[in-house]
């Protein structure tokens, strides 16, 4: 393992559409400077339409969608509910932008993410 490597690296969104809801993190980064520097590329890959294949988009729900539907501790179905006020409803909408998200739309997006 090389020791010039982040322990762990991530993108979150908040999937009810709050204003500059993603972010991008990096824990125990021995070279922050390069993290921001690869933060800062995604907006770029992400313009790119070649890099969007049908596959990826794919993988991408699907891997929303094991986040989404895993199986919840009371108190973080508590925290959902109430305190994000995701109601069935809202959960509903959710589930149908994200089925519905096209190349474009994750083009559209990436030019609010660059630095």
């Amino acid at each position: 393992c090389s020791s010039d490597l982040a322990y762990g690296a991530g993108c979150a969104a908040n999937v009810l559409g709050t204003a500059r809801g993603i972010s991008f993190s990096s824990y125990r980064d021995p070279t922050p400077d390069k993290s921001l520097a690869a933060f800062a590329e995604a907006a770029d890959w992400l313009s790119v339409s070649a890099n969007l294949t049908d596959e990826r988009i794919e993988q991408a729900k699907l891997t929303l969608f094991a986040t989404i539907d895993a199986p919840q501790s009371p108190d973080s179905f508590g925290y959902e509910r109430l305190l994000n006020k995701l109601t069935p409803q809202v959960a509903k909408q959710v589930r149908e932008n994200i089925l519905s998200v096209t190349r474009e739309d994750i083009q559209s997006v990436s030019n609010y993410f660059n630095f």
